[in-house]
């Protein structure tokens, strides 16, 4: 992406059991990472379905969100206002960041210049919005689309389900 110019600087953020570990693998120009956990740290959950036996979320991520619901498009925070939030306490990992440019520090960076922006997009072709969906592929396009239409069998295979949890009648 960086060789394509695809970006001018990147935010991203890895929520995973030692997160820390994947930060060094980055070096493209402008990326700041940010990981929920050092090395040999879990990233715990935080709220649980007992039903499904399933995480719904993670400590890191909870927090992480909680932050940006409390701000708006308008807001003047920045990265380092988002890492005065994580408390060790809470989430029983220590959080980290890399920045590959070197030059900016978190007290810097507006974390709204990360977030999408609404366009009005025109265009001169006549492809349908369902080719717009596969990043200018027509044909790939046109083939999802009729493909989702058609009611074939679907291919699972079965073996690898569970047999005392489900069942193949599909």
């Amino acid at each position: 992406m960086a060789e394509k110019g695809r970006y001018r600087e990147l935010l991203m953020i890895v929520e995973t059991c030692e997160a820390a570990t994947l930060l060094q693998r980055v070096s493209a120009p402008n990326v700041i990472t940010i990981a929920s956990s050092q090395k040999e740290q879990q990233s715990l959950s935080f709220k649980s379905d007992p039903e499904l036996g399933l995480s719904l979320i993670d400590r890191f991520t909870y927090q992480t969100l909680a932050f940006f619901e409390s701000i708006d498009i308008k807001s003047m925070a920045t990265l380092a206002d988002l890492f005065g939030t994580y408390s060790y306490e809470f989430m029983q990992s220590h959080f980290s960041y890399r920045m590959t440019n070197a030059t900016r520090r978190p007290r810097d960076v507006k974390l709204t210049n990360f977030w999408g922006s609404v366009a009005d997009v025109r265009t001169t072709t006549d492809r349908g919005p369902q080719d717009n969906m596969y990043h200018g592929d027509a044909q790939l396009g046109r083939y999802m689309a009729a493909y989702v239409e058609e009611d074939g069998p679907w291919d699972i295979d079965c073996m690898l389900l569970q047999p005392d949890v489900w069942s193949c009648r599909f």
